[in-house]
């Protein structure tokens, strides 16, 4: 009887090397079991979309983030998906520049921790991009459309349908041409 020979990684491509995560990540919408209660309640609270309760949630959001942060680390999966709906919530309560900026501050981390190339920075640059149409102040446009375009074109492309919009809406506000 002989053995089969199993080799361990099989085919090695270069979409092996770019989707990549820490080995002790857990994978994307998996809950803290410590926070579960807490956090079943923060979506309760945000599904709600009573006024109230999302002013309620966020005030959980910002307890929670402190604890995930404490816990795991500030670019730990767990507190940067937190972050990212803290950005759903101030978008939800009509503070989308707000909500952006925590966006901006997730994008960056995903794309520091796991690359540009990743399907949680790409997903992340998606959900900025789609927040910051929503902001109506002019100077507040500007500024977080020419820290986002260049993000996008990172790690969506330059030719990307969300990098188009925002670069022609950043043409018609009068920012600032993105540096070459």
């Amino acid at each position: 009887m002989t053995d089969q020979l199993y080799r361990p990684w099989g085919t090695v491509t270069p979409d092996f090397w770019l989707n990549t995560t820490p080995d002790d990540e857990p994978d994307p919408g998996a809950i803290p079991p410590a926070y579960a209660e807490r956090i079943t309640t923060l979506i309760a609270l945000y599904e709600s979309k009573d006024p109230e309760s999302l002013i309620r949630a966020a005030a959980e959001a910002d307890a929670l983030d402190h604890d995930l942060t404490v816990e795991y680390g500030a670019d730990h999966l767990f507190t940067l998906q937190l972050r990212d709906l803290r950005g759903w919530l101030c978008h939800l309560t009509g503070q989308h520049a707000a909500g952006v900026h925590w966006c901006l501050h997730t994008l960056r981390a995903h794309i520091r921790v796991r690359g540009a190339g990743h399907r949680l920075a790409a997903d992340q640059a998606r959900r900025t991009c789609q927040i910051w149409r929503y902001v109506t102040d002019l100077a507040e446009a500007r500024s977080t459309g020419e820290m986002l375009l260049p993000l996008l074109e990172d790690v969506l492309g330059t030719d990307s349908t969300e990098a188009r919009a925002v670069r022609i809406v950043l043409g018609r506000i009068g920012a600032r041409p993105p540096a070459s």
